[in-house]
């Protein structure tokens, strides 16, 4: 069953703190390599705990019925063409097949036997499996690149590779796919492991969650590991022995949930899966109107943009030493000459929209919002003493949101009238700062956002926000 808004998840094992640890995540979900949750009785409750018969030894009743109680997903044999030392489970396709009737059996939603690598390839172990026409639901995966790509170390390179993976995996069996296990790591169980230290696990983590989100048939995704494992991967978990929270774990908990989605082979994207005439999952209604995403600010002139999808709203104030330049894909809404600064906007074209690079800027902000596009557009500018205002807009009377982004301001008014704020950086005692309307008005006059503030070169912007 699809329950999870947040389709981010963990493969861990029982300690003492594995709760406490699932609780400062906050995964969707969560597995054991078992049919249970291995004492892990104070996880979250919104932690959903998915089971697995994880080789021969497992496929037994009293397993089964095990999962049954918990769940009405089930994970088939982890790595059956791996090792027992490498943490696989030796299993010919054969023998897995010969097993799978008792799975089959229990009604439940099933994924493929997970694979250690190689799933797209002909005549490979999973394909073998397959070509047995087993009753198989999902395709579960396992990537963490190879020495190689460990090596080299670049996370968009790592995050490339593995979109390939997942497509021609999809490519050949068309069926949803989750990515069960997943970091950055090259193993080498004879020379020592290669593992890229933890901010570049904590970039490819949030740039293959992103990644993830534009492939619909991806239903979910695991990270591994939450603690450490062996020797030589440390980098890649998200506690330390010290059960201190790493770069990796911070990263996975400052994620913002995305919701699953399936498609057909080919086909419209599916908006319900039913278990006999028992809905499993629907696609949410969207919310209407507009929606504020996300906000971010930097000194520099690039910056990560907030998680967003196609055709979110993008909107960018930029400010320099001379006006910014503006970067492929932006449109121009107005710019300033006195203190040099232009805002700008963009229709994301996918969920891994870039901020391209604004030259000359010392100063940029970019806001996301849903359900908009947008209208006009001001800058005030002043050296002068008196209050630090948002400027006046002329709506036209059309019905808009109104977002306002203030560059080098003094100090902020604590709750400026009719506006949220949504974000207040302070760099050397000036702040930059953001709020909207978060409705409609139809009319929109200059607005006190700062107090009054001795002869300073601070500015500010207003954008209209149209609903779609």
């Amino acid at each position: 069953m699809i329950r999870s808004r947040r389709p981010l998840g963990i493969g861990c094992w029982y300690t003492p703190l594995t709760g406490a640890h699932l609780a400062e995540i906050q995964p969707g979900w969560f597995y054991t390599w078992e049919s249970t949750n291995q004492w892990i009785t104070d996880a979250p409750a919104s932690a959903e705990f998915i089971p697995m018969i994880w080789g021969a030894d497992n496929a037994n009743s009293t397993e089964v019925a095990a999962a049954q109680a918990v769940s009405d997903t089930l994970l088939g044999f982890n790595e059956p063409d791996n090792a027992f030392s490498a943490g696989g489970t030796e299993l010919t396709p054969a023998q897995a097949l010969a097993l799978w009737p008792l799975l089959e059996a229990t009604g439940m939603r099933l994924g493929a036997p997970a694979v250690a690598s190689n799933a797209h390839t002909p005549n490979g172990w999973l394909d073998q499996f397959m070509q047995g026409n087993p009753s198989v639901d999902f395709i579960p995966l396992h990537w963490y690149g190879d020495l190689s790509l460990a090596t080299l170390g670049d996370a968009d390179v790592a995050v490339s590779a593995l979109k390939s993976y997942i497509e021609a995996v999809w490519s050949r069996y068309g069926k949803p796919i989750w990515v069960t296990e997943a970091a950055f790591i090259g193993w080498d169980f004879d020379n020592g492991h290669v593992t890229p230290n933890a901010t570049v696990q904590a970039q490819f983590l949030a740039a293959a969650d992103q990644m993830m989100q534009t492939l619909p048939y991806v239903e979910r995704w695991a990270w591994f590991p939450l603690t450490d494992y062996v020797q030589g991967v440390e980098p890649a978990s998200m506690f330390n022995s010290s059960g201190n929270i790493t770069a990796v774990g911070t990263a996975f908990k400052a994620l913002r949930g995305w919701e699953p989605k399936m498609m057909l082979h080919g086909a419209e994207p599916i908006t319900k899966v039913l278990k006999g005439s028992t809905p499993i999952w629907e696609a949410p209604t969207p919310q209407a109107g507009v929606q504020f995403i996300g906000s971010t600010a930097t000194w520099e002139t690039s910056t990560a943009v907030p998680t967003h999808e196609e055709g979110d709203l993008l909107i960018a104030f930029a400010s320099g030493d001379s006006i910014p330049s503006l970067p492929a894909g932006w449109t121009s809404l107005t710019t300033n000459g006195e203190y040099p600064s232009r805002v700008a906007y963009r229709l994301a074209p996918s969920s891994g929209t870039a901020s391209g690079t604004w030259t000359g800027a010392t100063g940029l902000t970019i806001l996301v919002y849903r359900g908009a596009t947008a209208g006009a557009a001001a800058i005030h500018y002043s050296t002068a003493s008196g209050p630090q205002t948002l400027p006046a807009l002329n709506l036209s009377g059309t019905p808009s949101w109104v977002a306002g982004i203030g560059h080098w301001l003094t100090s902020l008014d604590s709750s400026p009238s009719g506006l949220t704020q949504r974000h207040a950086y302070e760099w050397g005692g000036l702040w930059v700062a953001a709020w909207d309307t978060g409705g409609d008005v139809t009319s929109w006059s200059a607005t006190q956002v700062g107090p009054t503030a001795a002869a300073w070169s601070w500015l500010a912007a207003s954008i209209q926000l149209i609903p779609n």
